[in-house]
């Protein structure tokens, strides 16, 4: 309801006619559709967003750990992020930005509205430590080490 909001969705994703169909029903006007996008222009579409966005189903399969490669992505560009999962979330491990564990559209809202009205030195200082613990953390040889590491453990 709120008009000064704008959702951008990017890409052809299976639910994305539907999508398009509902907004249209309901008469939603600040929903903006767009073609998927080359991998190299990611991320200059994700700096002309102020939030990011994910969600997964709420299937039984997913409590049990889903990989969505889009939330490094988000955390890379240091912009503000929200992720709707009933699984583990790489924000719960950095201690960032916003997960909602329900599928409930009024918590999507309120965490719009938390992460729209922090300062702006406030997100940035948020970001710029998410992607330096996930640079620190998620990195060929923090993990080469850690995988040898247990291995050799195994052996005793």
């Amino acid at each position: 309801k709120d008009k000064n909001l704008i959702f951008v969705v990017v890409g052809n994703g299976q639910l994305k006619q539907d999508l398009i169909n509902k907004c249209m029903k309901l008469e939603l006007d600040n929903i903006k559709f767009y073609n998927p996008v080359l991998k190299n222009e990611v991320p200059l579409v994700m700096q002309s967003m102020h939030i990011l966005f994910n969600a997964n189903h709420f299937k039984e399969l997913y409590s049990y750990g889903t990989s969505p490669i889009k939330i490094p992505e988000y955390i890379q560009s240091k912009k503000p992020i929200i992720n709707v999962t009933n699984s583990f979330s790489l924000l719960d491990e950095l201690d960032c930005w916003e997960t909602i564990r329900k599928y409930d559209p009024s918590e999507v809202i309120k965490s719009i509205y938390k992460l729209k009205n922090l300062k702006p030195d406030e997100k940035k200082a948020i970001g710029e430590k998410a992607k330096l613990l996930l640079e620190k953390k998620y990195n060929y040889n923090y993990l080469s080490n850690s995988l040898l590491m247990f291995i050799e453990s195994t052996k005793k």
